[in-house]
């Protein structure tokens, strides 16, 4: 439950090594629970926000399950999530022509500092001089490099002129013919052979292989790990956490399984209010009552209200209970 929806999965998210994962960063105990909730120390991980309300029809993006938000809950940090992603890149080794992929520093001067019209100097202000991202540095979204990589472009296996079979390793018939058409040309055949051997690259002849960041948001480094794989070669794991504001269009739930997306986002001076001047952080259109015969939902709005009102978390919440309104 705690990974399908947005909240804390685990107790040591700290140390995890996720390739995706959704933390939610304002996340809340429930007002109304239930002796599952308890039994289970749900609510020690919780899952999700204690939002305010509003069941009425208002304009016409609230229909077909859609819900209206209000913009300043928005900038108070409701619905706020962070992304957290995990970039891994590998340093091959090619044993059968002695070339390993090479980790380099940087090509240009590192200054952190933005210079326009300059797109290499901003690809590579997220490194280190070791050639690895800096941890609490900014990378730019698509074309942000978070470690520098630089493979041989010549890899085929490594021959040289002692690999020829010699002269007493062949058939007589064969070593008399090569003997005497040796001696006749010799100087001829032996500049012929040299030119039909393949030749290795020089060490100069790399190209770059970096592990970029190619998302549209920018994010922020988290960790650098630098450990081995299977096949005992170098590999580098990049997390990453990037931030997200709820927008038009992000998914919403409640815990009856009542789902919706976001159809507006009102200013809060636009929005309803009660007699007292409170504001609603989400409005719901009541036509969805009908058709999905959630009752246990409007029993939760009540009983949740009750619980703000006496200021109490309800605890054990199921039909047979009495509370005072």
């Amino acid at each position: 439950m705690g990974k399908q929806a947005m909240g804390i999965m685990a107790s040591n998210i700290e140390v995890r090594v996720d390739s995706l994962r959704y933390d939610l960063v304002y996340p809340q105990r429930p007002m109304v629970q239930t002796k599952t909730i308890d039994f289970m120390n749900l609510h020690k991980l919780p899952a999700g926000t204690n939002a305010i309300i509003a069941v009425m029809s208002f304009s016409g993006y609230d229909i077909e399950d859609a819900v209206i938000l209000n913009k300043a809950s928005l900038n108070r940090g409701f619905g706020r999530c962070v992304v957290n992603r995990c970039e891994e890149i590998s340093y091959k080794r090619y044993t059968y022509c002695d070339k390993t992929d090479r980790l380099s520093k940087p090509t240009i001067n590192i200054s952190r500092v933005w210079i326009p019209n300059d797109p290499n100097n901003n690809a590579e202000r997220s490194l280190d001089l070791d050639g690895l991202a800096l941890p609490g540095s900014r990378v730019e979204p698509n074309r942000g490099i978070l470690a520098l990589k630089f493979s041989p472009k010549d890899t085929r296996p490594k021959t040289s002129m002692n690999s020829r079979p010699s002269p007493s390793s062949l058939p007589s018939s064969l070593s008399s013919s090569s003997s005497s058409s040796s001696s006749s040309s010799s100087s001829s055949s032996t500049s012929s052979a040299e030119k039909s051997l393949p030749t290795t690259a020089p060490v100069s002849e790399y190209y770059r292989t970096n592990l970029q960041w190619s998302h549209d948001n920018p994010a922020f480094v988290q960790r650098v790990i630098c450990t081995n794989n299977e096949k005992n070669n170098l590999t580098v794991k990049v997390l990453l956490r990037e931030h997200r504001i709820p927008e038009l269009g992000d998914k919403f739930s409640s815990r009856h399984g009542q789902k919706g997306v976001c159809g507006l986002i009102v200013n809060q001076e636009d929005m309803p209010f009660s007699d007292q001047g409170v504001y609603p952080d989400l409005v719901m259109n009541p036509h969805g009552f009908p058709s999905r015969m959630t009752v246990g939902k409007i029993i939760e709005l009540l009983t949740g209200k009750a619980g703000i009102l006496h200021v109490n978390i309800h605890t054990y919440m199921y039909m047979f209970i009495s509370i005072m309104l």
